[in-house]
């Protein structure tokens, strides 16, 4: 009952102000699939190669502190009118939502134990916002000048100077946090499957 009560409450108050504010924390946010298209048609290639970074199991993996501190820096930076409540109750709302994980399977019930729930309507958008944080703070420095980071979710795609040492750059994207480890695939032939 109360799983149902806070998630409908967390579908009607809580995503849409949060999912406005997508792609303003580190930039590299991509929408859909058509922006993914417009941005790589603004990319010089020449000597470059294209990499598919993955983050494995993202959902379980995200800590809720730090999709927490980026809905404060969201938060802070939100139109008073955009938003039901003041701000301090809204986080304070956000955090009983990712901190509630209990889900049913074969009509028993559990608790998550660790990261966001997954089917819950803010969970995505809590996941790109964490993952934006990292990126801005932490990712984008590694990866270098002249390289280029797109990601929604747990998917990045990277346009890397062909010097580049891909491995080398995974293992460091990889000590950035223990939690978020990123498995890569390197083109072949002009194509990454």
């Amino acid at each position: 009952m109360l799983q149902s009560l806070l998630e409908a409450r967390e579908k009607s108050w809580s995503a849409k102000p949060l999912s406005n504010t997508l792609g303003s924390i580190s930039g590299v946010h991509l929408r859909n699939s058509t922006d993914l298209i417009e941005r790589l048609k603004t990319i010089d290639f020449t000597d470059k190669i294209l990499v598919s970074y993955d983050v494995a199991a993202l959902f379980t993996n995200v800590r809720l502190e730090g999709v927490l501190e980026a809905v404060k820096r969201i938060v802070a930076n939100i139109d008073d009118g955009n938003l039901l409540v003041p701000k301090i109750d809204y986080i304070k709302l956000i955090s009983m939502c990712v901190k509630f994980r209990s889900f049913t399977f074969n009509n028993n019930e559990y608790k998550q134990l660790r990261g966001l729930t997954m089917g819950s309507p803010v969970s995505t958008i809590l996941a790109n916002l964490y993952m934006e944080m990292l990126e801005a703070d932490k990712y984008m420095n590694i990866m270098g000048r002249g390289s280029t980071w797109l990601g929604h979710v747990d998917d990045v795609i990277a346009i890397l100077p062909s010097s580049a040492c891909v491995e080398n750059k995974l293992r460091r994207l990889n000590v950035v946090n223990k939690d978020i480890q990123f498995i890569i695939e390197t083109e072949k032939e002009g194509k990454v499957l």
